[in-house]
């Protein structure tokens, strides 16, 4: 390193985005990368920014295989309720 040069990441110092929390981690990587002079405000702002869509995204695809477990749920609860409901006009 340079005199007055940032040391900055390689490739091999940052963890892969997997789950939330390691959204978090990678967010204090940067917080800890700015405060040591590691990296510039402006290389933690655009790593900030990719791990926020990150986490955009994310949240998008567990929101969607939410809703999609929930409709299911309801669609059997359903199919429970209608087959009950047989059950009880054929008791009359």
């Amino acid at each position: 390193m340079k005199d007055g040069q940032l040391q900055g990441y390689v490739a091999a110092d940052l963890a892969p985005l997997v789950t939330l929390e390691d959204a978090k981690l990678a967010l204090d990587a940067i917080r800890v990368g700015v405060l040591t002079r590691r990296i510039t405000g402006g290389e933690a702002t655009a790593g900030s920014k990719a791990i926020a869509e990150w986490v955009r995204t994310e949240t998008a695809a567990i929101t969607a295989r939410l809703v999609g477990e929930l409709r299911a749920e309801l669609e059997r609860k359903a199919k429970e309720i209608k087959a009950l409901r047989k059950q009880l006009v054929g008791r009359k």
